[in-house]
């Protein structure tokens, strides 16, 4: 593995991890007013077909650093759903 894969990994892990930080966020103070579950559902999207475009070139990069932000989306879209009824009575 040379510099610029490395580079490459911690990047995209970094980049990532932000939707890890709203997830510790969440389930912290335990509200999401605010989270917009339409924007939440666009990512995933997203992320669904980057995945599907990055394992046909093989590009394992993106393939570690889309699986990570994938399942921070999709927990976070999860948690939106569980403490939704709370923060909207």
């Amino acid at each position: 593995m040379g510099a610029v894969e490395i580079i490459g990994y911690v990047s995209i892990i970094i980049l990532n991890l932000g939707w890890w930080i709203q997830v510790c966020h969440v389930l912290k103070t335990r509200h999401v007013k605010g989270i917009s579950r339409p924007f939440l559902s666009v990512m995933f999207s997203c992320f669904i077909f980057l995945q599907y475009y990055t394992w046909t070139i093989h590009n394992w990069v993106y393939l570690v650093g889309n699986g990570i932000g994938m399942a921070g989306v999709g927990v976070l879209l999860v948690l939106t759903e569980v403490y939704r009824e709370k923060d909207y009575k």
